[in-house]
């Protein structure tokens, strides 16, 4: 066994193998390296169907705006007719005061 104190500079506390203080670091470096290898397979794994939803997203967008634009001029050309007809009964009802 060694002959160094326990509390000396050389003791050793984890049977010869190195200095147990560095084993967080290297736990936590490992750890690191393993989660970003899955992280990045998962964006790989997701992003084929993130992008799909997204581009449904943006041809919804798209229907909802055509859908608005549509609607904005069937409700303009109903304005326009009611528009029109509210001055032809304005005439006809000027000309039977007249008449009358």
């Amino acid at each position: 066994g060694s002959t160094a104190r326990a509390d000396g500079p050389t003791a050793r506390t984890d049977g010869g193998g190195g200095d147990l203080a560095a084993a967080p670091v290297v736990v936590g470096t490992v750890l690191r390296a393993v989660l970003d290898e899955e992280a990045e397979r998962v964006r790989r794994e997701w992003a084929p169907r993130e992008a799909r939803q997204r581009a449904h997203a943006d041809a919804l967008a798209r229907s909802l705006a055509e859908a608005e634009a549509e609607a904005a001029a069937e409700i303009g050309a109903a304005s326009t007719r009611a528009a029109a007809l509210n001055r032809s009964l304005r005439v006809e009802h000027a000309q039977s005061v007249a008449l009358a």
